[in-house]
């Protein structure tokens, strides 16, 4: 992934983190975590996320750096795992997803399989938290 893709990357989660008008404290971290992994630095990331919770910039123009597919895909992917994330997959949540696929070109049935496979995931999760009763 090129320098700018992972900007663009970063900036689409977090759009989609604050889609709700919320960052609480997790999504935050995950946030973080992720920028650290791509190598910005937290005064860096938290300018970022505070120039996209500001809406300084379209979704389009965040999302037109993100060209090779599968980064499309993978973002996707990421936007419903973070979704997901405080157990709610919000109407709200799922418009964005649906408004940042078609930014994207990503077909409607590619991001209904992926969040199927997401809500199976969630589903394992949960079962395999009781079978190991925590």
């Amino acid at each position: 992934m090129t320098e700018k893709e992972k900007i663009a990357y970063l900036k689409a989660l977090v759009y989609i983190a604050t889609i709700d008008e919320e960052l609480d404290e997790s999504e935050k971290q995950y946030l973080q975590n992720i920028a650290n992994m791509y190598g910005l630095k937290e005064e860096q990331s938290e300018q970022l996320i505070r120039a996209v919770i500001e809406r300084k910039e379209s979704l389009e123009d965040i999302l037109s750096a993100i060209e090779d597919r599968k980064t499309k895909l993978l973002l996707i992917y990421e936007l419903i795992a973070l979704c997901y994330a405080d157990g709610n997959y919000s109407d709200k949540e799922k418009a964005g997803i649906i408004g940042i696929g078609n930014a994207l070109n990503v077909e409607a049935s590619k991001i209904s399989e992926i969040e199927d496979l997401m809500y199976e995931s969630v589903r394992l999760q949960e079962k395999i938290s009781m079978a190991l009763e925590r």
